[in-house]
């Protein structure tokens, strides 16, 4: 009787250990998990603001508005007409585009319930604002 009580105290304690390995793996496996696919999704400029000043959208400005292109990490930003191409990384709790030309940084940030699209130009703090199609 004596061995059957030791081994029902032994399975015990394995399970418990199993379960606990089992828990840390999950937390573990859950750090730094980065939603690049939120970013995946056809953008249509609304408007950017610098200081108190906001242009919306026109068609009358439509080949300089801004635009963003996402494909995993890989982005193309046009702006002014111009394409800047660059990376988005997870960092320091903020999404950052770094640009292979050395073009200002941006970050990046998904709102309203991943239908806009908020791009922070750093260098010049101007706010970009983007919804999804």
């Amino acid at each position: 009787m004596k061995r059957i009580v030791n081994y029902k105290k032994g399975t015990k304690k394995i399970v418990s250990m199993g379960l606990l390995i089992v828990a840390m793996l999950c937390t573990l496996v859950g750090c730094g998990k980065n939603k690049y696919d939120d970013f995946d999704h056809e953008w249509e400029f609304v408007k950017i603001t610098y200081g108190t000043q906001s242009f919306e959208a026109s068609p009358l400005t439509e080949s300089v508005d801004p635009k963003i292109e996402f494909n995993g990490t890989d982005v193309v930003f046009w702006f002014n007409g111009n394409s800047h191409k660059g990376k988005l990384e997870y960092k320091d709790d903020e999404y950052i585009i770094t640009f292979e030309d050395g073009w200002s940084s941006l970050r990046a940030e998904i709102e309203d319930g991943g239908d806009t699209l908020m791009i922070n130009i750093i260098k010049v703090d101007a706010d970009c604002e983007f919804k999804k199609k």
